[in-house]
């Protein structure tokens, strides 16, 4: 699986990036010490950064790759047409030989009923791109968005690069250690990129030291791959933080290992004959659904069910299925043992 590589940059128009001179891109992306671009080459379910007929993001793509460089490509979703977004994602990125992609999943995705659309972009997406690194570039702290689909985007993307901007504050440690703690929280676990802020709006803007202390704090968080936004609004504003950026050395690391795998579930193996209830307890005797039989588990040396204990007086209870429950422990007696996990 791969990940943008050292330091890059966003590109969004790439008309106000050094003119679109592709060649220009290049030779300042190499002077400053990148390892990779980003390129805007969708938006929703049209091609992006193609201007009178002139693809400019094939040019910048095949500039980067010409001096040793990353080219990926992105796209802004939006989750009205999921399929129309993917198709024009898969056909760009083919088409223009980017070395991954990633999926800007912000504000339209919040509303309600998107979970659905996520699926079907994403499930698209993946099976037009199977063998490209996909990553998710959205907001820095999920808990605060709890209405984007987090779950369905990251079951098919390989990467989360949240948008660290510590707009308006002067703390970008801080903020990027909370985005990292909170994303590595999140299940299933993925590998962690980021992007800075290197652009100036509505009066505020990054100091250059504000750039260095990110680039510190990712280091020492041992994030391997980290960039900024935007290529042209930092070049046009800010070319202090663009020669901060660029005089920061970056060693570009192998990628991370995969995440460990989880540790197996705790399941159960029947060694006495047992009911099954619709309720933990021993009442009614009308609860009663079924039994379970001495060595059922054992067959293959497959376990029985995953478990889930509860605690009924001296007694312990496991959920089988669903709904419901078979005695562990009822009076002393072991009826249920456990097998694996930790």
């Amino acid at each position: 699986m791969k990940m943008p590589s050292g330091k890059g940059m966003f590109i969004w128009k790439v008309l106000d990036c050094e003119g679109g001179d592709a060649a220009a891109i290049a030779a300042w992306a190499l002077e400053a010490g990148f390892g990779h671009a980003l390129i805007k080459i969708a938006d929703g379910t049209n091609p992006y950064n193609v201007i009178n007929g002139q693809d400019l993001a094939r040019h910048t793509v095949e500039a980067l790759h010409a001096v040793g460089l990353e080219a990926w490509g992105w796209q802004y979703v939006y989750g009205y047409n999921p399929l129309g977004e993917a198709a024009i994602a898969v056909s760009r990125a083919g088409q223009l030989g980017v070395d991954g992609f990633v999926v800007d999943a912000e504000a339209e995705y919040k509303q309600p009923g998107k979970k659905y659309a996520a699926t079907k972009y994403v499930a698209a997406l993946r099976t037009g791109l199977p063998e490209m690194s996909i990553g998710l570039s959205s907001y820095r702290f999920p808990h605060l968005h709890p209405e984007l689909p987090w779950k369905e985007f990251r079951l098919k993307c390989d990467f989360d690069m949240p948008q660290v901007y510590w707009m308006f504050a002067h703390n970008p440690e801080e903020q990027l250690e909370q985005s990292f703690n909170e994303y590595s929280r999140m299940v299933p676990a993925r590998p962690f990129a980021a992007t800075g802020a290197a652009y100036k709006e509505r009066g505020w803007s990054p100091s250059p030291g504000e750039v260095v202390r990110f680039l510190d704090a990712a280091k020492q968080l041992g994030i391997n791959g980290v960039n900024f936004w935007e290529w042209g609004n930092c070049r046009r504003n800010l070319p202090m933080v663009w020669d901060v950026i660029k005089a920061y050395p970056w060693e570009v690391l192998p990628p991370p290992p995969p995440p460990p795998e989880p540790e197996p579930f705790a399941r159960l193996r029947c060694i006495r004959d047992v009911r099954i209830r619709s309720v933990p307890d021993t009442g009614d005797p009308g609860n009663v659904v079924g039994m379970l039989f001495a060595g059922d588990g054992d067959n293959a040396g497959q376990p029985l069910y995953e478990l889930e204990e509860r605690w009924v007086g001296d007694d312990v209870w496991a959920r089988i299925g669903w709904k419901q429950w078979s005695a562990m422990v009822y009076n002393g007696i072991m009826y249920l043992e456990v097998v694996g996990g930790s």
